[in-house]
């Protein structure tokens, strides 16, 4: 990935600050062992990681995440009713 702009950067302390008390978001890597954290900060650095403008860099994070939250939670109600059928008798 090229160079983080100042804008994406304050996008992730923003993010940083709101993460499970104040997870580095800018320093997880594969080996952290925070999948959600290192989830986060790559989505944040696709989808922002190039834009100077600031206004922007927050809109398109937030956008990027609001539709991983949204995709994140069909799939936990899919997992939910998976998951109460087996515990329905004659499952």
């Amino acid at each position: 990935m090229k160079r983080r702009t100042h804008a994406c950067s304050e996008v992730l302390r923003v993010a940083s600050e709101a993460y499970d008390g104040g997870a580095q978001l800018r320093s997880v890597t594969e080996h952290s062992g925070d999948t959600l954290a290192l989830f986060i900060k790559r989505e944040i650095d696709d989808v922002c990681g190039t834009i100077r403008n600031r206004q922007l860099a927050h809109a398109e994070a937030i956008n990027a995440l609001s539709t991983a939250s949204y995709q994140l939670r069909i799939i936990l109600v899919a997992l939910e009713r998976s998951f109460n059928k087996q515990e329905e008798p004659n499952a």
